[in-house]
């Protein structure tokens, strides 16, 4: 009932508010919530502020309090740091090795070092070996004896280095046949010849490597080699130098030798002075090296003789060290004496003549590179002119088994190439080829130079359990000088030809079985094809030989 009530007042309401008279146009009617407003008032835009005229400064009088407060604290200890790599490898102060063969009796070797140290490296090396002799020819037996001392010095900047020892090298003079007309001088004749060698070596070496130090290298090397009739005596001094320094992408180094020898023979006593300087500068790009100088020496027997070389290197990265062609051009003067004479052929006459080498130029061009990660090769050619170069040929007397000397100004060409094989510490094969063609000048041929060699090395590693190592050289043939006796009537003389050395085949092979790492054992079996060659005319090596033996570290 109220809500009906409510309603009918409700529309009552409305009714009569619309019967009102109606609002001017100009006049509107808003209902909202009051919001009174005040209207903004000058102000005075400043603060008031009071002028002193009189300022009191007051002294104040202070100090610092220089007691220490304290502090009391515990450490707790931290265990020390440790790198985990590598240990060092168990390093024996000793090495020995021992063995026999059908054509050795006996082959002794030892050596024995200081343990392990920062400071300094002494050891001592003695080794002992003997051949009997060769099939069909008596007095053919050989022996050799070295004993050395050697050792290092470590400081922080220097190492010094240094070499004594005496070598002892026997052997016969087999060389020949015997027939009708030399029976009796063979059977007089006391074909026994024996080596004595004293030398002694001392090195400074810097080992600071950085590009603001000055590197450094002296050396000073003697020797004295005499023979068992005292018919042979030589003293040698070398004393080589080199210092060099970084300058921004440049190395300019100077190296220096003084080479003094002093021999005398059944021929002739000879002072030798052999000086060489060679100033150089080496430039280092992103891509290339280059190595420019220049060689200065003076040869002075009897009087003193200056030669001039220049010095060209030159390297160029062509695609990341995959492939790096190179080119130079140089040359040298090299000391013949007889110990650098009888190292090559030891079967070498008292009467020879000294002369040193002039190698007036040699020019070479080549590119090594890799093929893979395991494989990688070498190649070049090379073009020299040598001046005295030094020949051996066969005497013209006596029982005709000793080699003297003959000079000869001689041009060579060599053909090289190398490939190189490893498949980890595994396999390692090397194959080297080398072809030389020669050019004389007075005599007919270039005597006892290869045409060609050609070497296949291979070593095989089973787990270090097992080594094999296999060698097999090719050398081609060469030429050597002889004379013939031509008679005419009561008229004899010598006509000179040259006699064809067949080529040489020789393949070793040999294999070590370790036993522990301080106990192995050996087998070498050299000459396998049993060839019968020579390498120097009417001295034919060792056929089909076996040495065996053990080895032990301690």
């Amino acid at each position: 009932m109220k809500i009906k009530v409510l309603a009918i007042v409700f529309i009552g309401s409305i009714l009569t508010v619309n019967a009102q008279d109606p609002l001017p146009k100009d006049s509107f009617v808003v209902v909202k919530a009051y919001k009174p407003t005040i209207a903004e008032g000058s102000r005075i835009g400043f603060n008031p502020t009071i002028q002193d005229t009189q300022k009191v400064i007051q002294k104040l009088d202070y100090r610092f309090i220089s007691n220490q407060v304290p502090v009391n604290f515990n450490l707790d200890p931290i265990s020390a740091a440790k790198i985990k790599g590598e240990p060092l490898t168990k390093l024996y102060n000793g090495y020995a090795k021992v063995g026999v063969g059908n054509n050795t009796m006996p082959l002794a070797e030892l050596y024995y070092h200081n343990s392990r140290s920062k400071t300094y490296s002494l050891g001592t090396h003695i080794r002992y070996q003997q051949n009997n002799n060769i099939k069909d020819y008596d007095n053919s037996s050989m022996s050799n004896l070295r004993a050395a001392i050697f050792g290092k010095k470590f400081w922080r900047s220097n190492t010094l280095t240094g070499t004594a020892g005496y070598e002892r090298e026997g052997f016969n003079y087999y060389g020949f046949e015997v027939n009708d007309f030399n029976r009796d001088m063979a059977d007089t004749t006391d074909t026994k010849q024996v080596y004595h060698n004293i030398f002694a070596q001392l090195q400074m070496k810097s080992t600071k490597q950085d590009s603001f130090n000055l590197r450094h290298e002296f050396g000073l090397e003697y020797y004295r080699i005499a023979d068992l009739d005292g018919l042979i005596a030589e003293n040698n001094i070398v004393a080589r130098g080199n210092v060099g320094k970084f300058h921004g992408n440049e190395y300019y180094q100077v190296d220096a030798t003084l080479d003094f020898n002093n021999g005398a023979n059944t021929l002739d006593t000879i002072n030798n002075v052999l000086v060489g300087i060679r100033p150089q500068i080496n430039s280092i790009g992103e891509k290339f090296r280059l190595n420019i100088g220049m060689g200065i020496y003076v040869d002075a027997i009897n009087t003193a003789k200056f030669h001039f070389y220049p010095i060209v290197d030159f390297k160029y990265n062509a695609l990341r060290d995959v492939i790096v062609p190179y080119a130079g051009f140089t040359g040298r003067m090299e000391r013949n004496n007889m110990r650098s004479l009888t190292r090559t052929n030891q079967f070498l006459s008292s009467d020879i003549e000294l002369l040193n080498t002039n190698y007036r130029y040699e020019a070479y061009a080549g590119i090594r590179g890799v093929i893979s990660s395991r494989l990688s090769f070498n190649t070049s050619l090379r073009r020299l002119k040598m001046d005295d170069f030094a020949m051996f040929v066969k005497e013209n007397s006596g029982l005709e088994n000793k080699f003297v000397l003959v000079y000869d100004d001689i041009e060579q060409l060599q053909l090289t190439g190398e490939l190189q094989y490893q498949y980890g510490e595994k396999w390692r094969l090397f194959l080297k080829g080398d072809y030389f063609g020669y050019n004389a000048g007075d005599e007919e041929e270039v005597w006892h130079m290869p045409i060609y060699k050609i070497t296949l090395s291979g070593v095989y590693d089973l787990n270090d359990k097992i080594m094999v190592r296999l060698d097999l050289h090719q050398i081609g043939e060469q030429f050597a000088k002889t004379y013939d006796n031509i008679s005419s009537g009561t008229l004899v003389a010598d006509a000179i030809t040259k006699e064809t050395l067949k080529g040489v085949f020789d393949a070793n092979l040999g294999v070590e079985y370790r036993y522990t790492k301080r106990l192995s054992a050996f087998i070498n079996f050299n000459n396998i094809g049993s060839v019968n060659y020579q390498r120097w005319q009417d001295y034919p090596t060792q056929r089909f030989n076996v040495l065996g033996g053990l080895t032990y570290s301690f």
